[in-house]
């Protein structure tokens, strides 16, 4: 697990390319393997992170929301730990490809519908259920009319980012502010989320990959002007 920045400068892939004056350089991703002995893996969201973190000495909490959100920890100047929520890509695929999908209009976001899907997400866990029979509720809501059809959307996307955060804070017991790293829209509904649960986040700038990569190559003595942190 490469976690550091020095690490993954040391993980370089040269490619040649005939359209560049010079060749291409690819940087390793970094991988963590479980007590289960499965492994997780994160490609490019280091980069991001690396751009963020300001000092070695002091600790980071990081989430990164997204298709495969992730949350990460960095200490001493290295990510120490990290797991990966398929969170993006289970919403898209049931809005999508589902029978909870059928009821669904489009409309804007609809922040009480939201809140009702972080509580049945809290409510779920504490009561030792799992989010599979909660998803349901999305269906069973819309068909007695008691969420509007145009607010099933945000009440699944609450649903599945109070099932991501009741999940990872029970492997990851973090009371500092978290670093939420994303797109505008996707990282202030999880700092919404975050304050629904009783944590407490700051929203980055998204535009963090050009600064990690930079400082990922000065480590690797690729770029010869010094990038000042």
């Amino acid at each position: 697990m490469p976690g550091r920045v020095g690490g993954i400068g040391r993980a370089f892939v040269f490619t040649p390319d005939a359209t560049a004056p010079e060749d291409l350089v690819c940087t390793g991703g970094v991988m963590r393997r479980a007590k289960d002995k499965t492994q997780d893996v994160m490609r490019g969201e280091e980069t991001q992170i690396f751009g963020t973190v300001q000092s070695d000495s002091e600790r980071y909490p990081f989430i990164l929301p997204g298709t495969h959100s992730k949350w990460a920890l960095v200490e001493d100047g290295k990510i120490s730990w990290f797991m990966t929520f398929m969170t993006g890509e289970l919403f898209a695929l049931l809005c999508d490809h589902s029978i909870l999908g059928r009821l669904m209009e489009e409309g804007c976001d609809d922040d009480e519908s939201f809140q009702r899907g972080l509580e049945r997400a809290a409510h779920a866990w504490q009561d030792r259920l799992g989010l599979l029979s909660a998803l349901f509720s999305v269906r069973s809501l819309g068909l007695f009319n008691e969420l509007p059809k145009t607010g099933l959307k945000s009440y699944l996307s609450g649903l599945l980012i109070g099932a991501e955060i009741s999940e990872a804070t029970r492997q990851f017991k973090e009371k500092s502010s978290f670093h939420l790293i994303g797109t505008c829209h996707l990282s202030h509904l999880y700092a919404k989320a975050l304050r629904f649960f009783g944590l407490r986040s700051q929203v980055e700038s998204e535009n963090q990959t050009a600064r990690g990569l930079a400082l990922i190559a000065m480590k690797a003595n690729l770029l010869s002007d010094r990038i000042s942190k």
